[in-house]
């Protein structure tokens, strides 16, 4: 039936299902090894030793859940037909993987060595017309993924929706991999390095492959270089973990360009500028590029005050960060260690004249190095206030977690510039929260809702912004002010 091809590969943490399909597929006597994995990584170091002739695989696992286990499946062996066993009555979700890159799914109620016999051979049919169809339209061959003549219109569609990232990726070490252990062992470890990169990538992201070991990622909505600072260290880390093909323990490595490019940006110059950034990282003088081409080491830093309503007096500052182009953004991780040295050392406390209200986000929150790059940028915690988004406040666990513990530690907590379209009360119960930070302008007309949001603790304080209003604004309410320094 499948010629050529030497095993199947189960992903299934559920030992008893994971035999039953094995049972199954030896009932065929088609003669091929079944190996068996509980996780996503494990079949993983399996596709980089060889290709399987399909893929079964849960989409429950312990180190993968729901659909990301078919991005990644799919990235790292993508010749390979993946099949999905689902539980039964949720063949919707099935359905679903299939449009994610998934050949079939088969629900583990209707497991019988006929249907598994023939889900199997329409899947490596399907496939292999896939891939024909794929050379016809000029896709790489090697990876699946786009190709030079793809980047230039990748890039011009994500510049269109708010601006993107244009990211240069040039492997290190891999000639020398490809000369000692053949173009064989180099193409696996191509394969398995794209793989990951697609696995840190958003879905409105796209990756590209130049030809030989170079790379382009387009990043979506990518608002600053600070952004992809952040990106360049997921990527970098990513790549640089050990990979074993064909039973070697290898490594590459991986330098990165990064340019930003907004919606009146040349295509090619800031493609040209990637490429420049890409060449000075390997060089040893990595740096980031704004769409000008300049080296972008300075933030910029915008800073307002936030006044008592009743006697005027300073008591702190809030920061905001603008992109290459102007426009807010949100703080990364890479800005916490970048940020003035005087903004770092506010006041002891909320109450004094000098604190400072530092906006977050929920991604920010949710890294893994957050909390470690917060307390190392602000040894002194009880000055500073984080001003949480309204997807923080929605988030399970461990982002929720991670604001409680934040605040255990002395940090302030503030809700940041709620709508009364979206906000839900019961969502803000379990934070420990002390400000609510809000745009006047927005709430003029929704002073019942933000009634309610204060009722939930009375000993909040608001902070009203009033940054040059088109109109006179009532700020009498509002304890807290945030204007302009002048």
């Amino acid at each position: 039936m499948m010629p050529g091809q030497s095993y199947v590969l189960v992903v299934e943490d559920n030992l008893a299902d994971a035999r039953k399909v094995q049972r199954l597929l030896s009932a065929n006597r088609w003669g091929i090894q079944v190996r068996i994995v509980e996780r996503v990584s494990e079949g993983l170091e399996h596709i980089g030793e060889a290709d399987p002739v399909v893929i079964l695989t849960d989409l429950q696992l312990p180190d993968s859940r729901g659909l990301r286990t078919v991005d990644s499946l799919c990235a790292a062996a993508p010749h390979v037909p993946v099949v999905v066993l689902t539980a039964t009555g949720f063949e919707d979700l099935g359905a679903t993987a299939i449009k994610r890159g998934a050949e079939d799914f088969v629900p583990k109620g209707e497991l019988s060595r006929e249907t598994l016999s023939r889900v199997l051979a329409l899947a490596v049919q399907r496939r292999q017309n896939q891939l024909a169809a794929l050379k016809v339209a000029k896709r790489d061959a090697l990876t699946g993924l786009p190709t030079r003549q793809d980047l230039e219109s990748l890039i011009a569609s994500a510049r269109r929706e708010g601006g993107c990232a244009v990211a240069f990726l040039d492997l290190d070490g891999f000639k020398s991999i490809n000369d000692r252990y053949g173009h064989a062992v180099g193409d696996q470890v191509l394969r398995v390095v794209a793989a990951r990169v697609t696995s840190e990538l958003r879905p409105a992201d796209s990756l590209v492959r130049l030809g030989g070991d170079e790379f382009v990622a387009v990043i979506a909505d990518a608002e600053t270089a600070g952004t992809d600072s952040e990106l360049t260290r997921r990527l970098s880390r990513a790549i640089g973990r050990p990979l074993r093909v064909a039973g070697h323990e290898l490594k590459v490595g991986v330098s990165i360009g990064v340019a930003y490019a907004h919606a009146h940006s040349q295509i090619e110059s800031v493609i040209a500028q990637a490429d420049g950034a890409m060449y000075a990282a390997k060089s040893g003088e990595p740096r980031l590029v704004t769409e000008e081409g300049a080296p972008s080491d300075h933030l910029p830093v915008r800073r307002h005050v936030i006044r008592d309503s009743v006697t005027g007096r300073s008591e702190g500052l809030t920061v905001s960060l603008r992109s290459a182009s102007g426009e807010p953004r949100p703080v990364t991780l890479a800005d916490l260690d970048r940020l003035p040295h005087e903004l770092r050392a506010p006041a002891s406390s909320p109450a004094e004249p000098g604190w400072l209200l530092l906006p977050v986000t929920a991604r920010l929150i949710d890294d893994p190095e957050f909390e470690t790059s917060l307390q190392r940028s602000f040894p002194r915690p009880a000055g500073v206030v984080l001003a949480l988004d309204e997807a923080s406040t929605r988030s399970v666990d461990p982002v929720q977690a991670r604001v409680r513990r934040l605040s255990e530690a002395g940090f302030g907590i503030a809700l940041d510039n709620f709508t009364g379209m979206t906000m839900r009360p019961f969502d803000l119960c379990g934070l420990p929260w002390q400000y609510l930070r809000v745009d006047v302008a927005w709430w003029q007309d929704s002073l019942n809702v933000l009634q309610r949001l204060v009722a939930l603790h009375p000993e909040a304080r608001v902070i009203a912004g009033a940054r040059r209003p088109a109109a006179p604004l009532d700020l009498s309410q509002y304890s807290l002010i945030e204007c302009d320094p002048h």
